[in-house]
């Protein structure tokens, strides 16, 4: 039971920290809109957000689909795949997504949406290079992205962060063509004005990156609770982000580390080491359930 608490602690920290770092930008999107244009239409947008993000799944991702070239793939190609895509699926309380195939040797998975229907995507490379528990670790994650509609949250965080940019674009100009007045004194502008303008929209990138980067980790909490294995997850990590090293990497791997968990901020994922660190912490529970039990 100890592991069953420890995922609970570490999914409510992430939903705390999703939902301060959705809050931020939102604050961030009203001021802009406030001082730009006023109050009223500013919350008015606001409320337009959140009811677009709500009427979100029935918006056709079929566009963003297509952009991959895929292979849809049925049961009778990969029975064994296709059963352990339904018994998670079924684990996870959610209708069982299409699978898709991509032709590339990179070890590679993802989850998007074709005509409104959930679909995960797996490399021929991952097919490949992966064991069956490592698989389930795999799908289990997408799964979980899934379950958390983490699709819809991250499109509607990212459309927030373009609208961002946008009205602070918006603003910069309008405080260059506005800085001849405030010189002769016929008008004044803020210091705050001028700070959210030049600041918000590298804030919300920040605010971004660390939305995805949380989505991540509660994905990877939800392989290590579907299948009851948080090494399945980390072992395929470590299969997934191995790079044959030269000797330069050799000497100087402290100083790539360092640089590489610095540059975090500006990556959708987590360094994979970290990823990998957090599931092992599940796996010293000791506590072991089997697959599907």
């Amino acid at each position: 039971m100890y592991l069953e608490n420890t995922i609970f602690i570490n999914k409510s920290r992430n939903v705390i920290q999703s939902s301060l770092l959705i809050l931020g930008m939102m604050v961030i999107l009203w001021m802009l809109m406030y001082i730009i244009v006023n109050d009223y239409i500013a919350s008015l947008a606001i409320f337009a957000g959140v009811v677009m993000f709500f009427l979100n799944p029935f918006v056709s991702h079929h566009v963003l689909f297509n952009l991959k070239k895929t292979t849809k793939l049925y049961p009778q190609q990969a029975p064994g795949l296709f059963e352990m895509l339904r018994q998670l699926s079924y684990k996870a309380d959610i209708e069982e997504p299409e699978l898709y195939y991509m032709a590339n040797n990179e070890m590679n998975a993802f989850t998007t949406y074709n005509r409104g229907k959930p679909v995960i995507v797996v490399s021929a490379g991952l097919l490949s290079f992966l064991n069956t528990f490592e698989l389930q670790g795999v799908l289990a994650h997408e799964i979980s992205h899934i379950r958390n509609r983490d699709v819809f949250l991250l499109t509607f965080a990212e459309a927030t962060r373009w609208l961002i940019s946008f009205l602070a674009a918006f603003g910069q100009i309008l405080f260059f063509l506005m800085m001849p007045f405030a010189f002769w004194g016929t008008t004044r502008i803020s210091l705050f004005s001028i700070a959210l303008v030049f600041s918000a929209p590298f804030v919300s990138r920040l605010l971004w990156f660390g939305l995805s980067r949380i989505r991540e980790y509660q994905a990877d909490i939800g392989s290590a609770e579907l299948t009851g294995n948080p090494r399945a997850l980390a072992s395929a990590l470590r299969k997934i982000s191995y790079k044959p090293q030269s000797l330069f990497d050799f000497f100087f791997k402290r100083y790539h580390q360092n640089k590489e968990i610095k540059n975090d901020l500006l990556k959708t994922h987590p360094h994979t080491q970290s990823r990998i660190d957090k599931l092992e912490s599940f796996e010293q529970t000791k506590y072991h359930r089997h697959f599907l039990e």
